[in-house]
């Protein structure tokens, strides 16, 4: 299965940005190797509830999670029913930060849609979902080629594509514990991004498969975190924004 001239299109231009000299590529390396021509996705339902959290290399935490342990910043954005969301795509500064047992900190964007028990989510780090007649295709770096999709088979309301884009910064740590990890770099310090973790070319492909960048956002912060210097910037960062946070006692 490949994706249609459409995607590869849509891939092409994404890619053609000229990227800042200082810009490197970031390595995804795994304990074990997966069999040719897959890759490691943890698929959760609704009524999953992880049995563990881990670190970077092993991540088996879902945020279909309510029980109080999640904390985030970053932004979103919501579109209508008519005009649905196909893509959501972001240049992410990459960090591994130090995290306690069962606890969890990570940066992704993700596509959404539906709610309550409908509710479905595609939340990855450093690669970006294409949507394209109910297939999301996954692309990683600067490769044209998508190293695999998730089939309409397994969503029920993101078939016909998103109507809610995140970006941002995740962590969690079990309510019996009273120490939350670091987040991103573990620093803040709003608008310095040589030293806090950020996102930047943020875009989207709209309801006519047409790249945008984000104008209409909303923030989100838990305490303890923070993200700010939401704004296109120029042509070599897009539009972009930071977040992130230290250790911290709760």
């Amino acid at each position: 299965m490949r994706p249609s001239n459409k995607v590869r299109e849509i891939l092409a231009q994404i890619h053609s940005k000229k990227l800042p000299p200082s810009f490197r590529y970031a390595k995804i390396e795994l304990d074990e190797e997966c069999p040719q021509g897959t890759i490691p996705i943890v698929r959760v339902t609704y009524n999953e509830i992880p049995k563990n959290k881990s670190n970077l290399n092993k991540p088996q935490f879902s945020l279909l999670q309510s029980n109080g342990g999640l904390r985030s910043a970053g932004l979103l954005t919501k579109t209508t029913p008519d005009k649905m969301y196909h893509s959501n795509i972001a240049s992410i500064s990459v960090y591994n930060p130090q995290v306690g047992p069962h606890q969890y900190s990570s940066a992704s964007v993700a596509v959404e849609a539906g709610d309550g028990h409908n509710f479905n989510q595609i939340q990855v780090g450093w690669i970006d979902p294409v949507n394209e007649g109910g297939k999301w295709w996954v692309v990683y770096n600067d490769n044209i080629n998508p190293i695999g999709y998730w089939p309409p088979t397994v969503f029920k309301e993101l078939v016909e594509g998103a109507d809610t884009l995140k970006w941002g910064g995740y962590v969690f740590t079990p309510l019996d514990d009273n120490t939350c990890p670091p987040m991103g770099s573990g620093d803040f310090d709003d608008g310095i991004y040589e030293r806090t973790c950020f996102m930047n070319q943020l875009q989207y492909t709209d309801s006519n498969y047409d790249l945008q960048s984000p104008t209409d956002v909303q923030t989100f912060m838990s305490s303890c975190y923070f993200e700010g210097d939401n704004s296109y910037k120029d042509d070599s960062q897009g539009y972009s924004f930071c977040f992130g946070g230290p250790l911290a006692l709760r």
